[in-house]
């Protein structure tokens, strides 16, 4: 059976009775001009992180920091844990929005 994303998110995948408690967390690092998204999957202590810069987001990097923060506060997110040591797929949707990510595992 290969591996289905779109199963994983809505629980009828293979593992659909494994829980997992995400966590994630958006900061602005304002000298480099970047957008830092964390994932953490609490139970297994996996992480995740993706940097955005400029070149990453449409509009004002500031302005795309803010809108994606108020859609992590107020929407929802799914998560599809990797079977293999691979990125993390997150989406998270708000209104009219909708982010989607590949976010790659930390190693260290």
């Amino acid at each position: 059976m290969s591996y289905n994303p779109n199963a994983a998110m809505s629980g009828t995948h293979k593992n659909a009775e494994v829980q997992y408690q995400w966590k994630i967390n958006l900061d602005f690092d304002a000298e480099k001009d970047i957008i830092l998204l964390r994932v953490t999957e609490e139970l297994s202590k996996r992480k995740w992180s993706k940097s955005l810069g400029t070149n990453d987001v449409n509009g004002k990097i500031r302005d795309e920091y803010n809108r994606l923060g108020k859609a992590i506060a107020n929407g929802t997110c799914d998560y599809v844990y990797p079977e293999d040591s691979g990125a993390t797929k997150v989406t998270i949707k708000y209104g009219n929005d909708e982010f989607f990510f590949s976010v790659p595992q930390d190693y260290n």
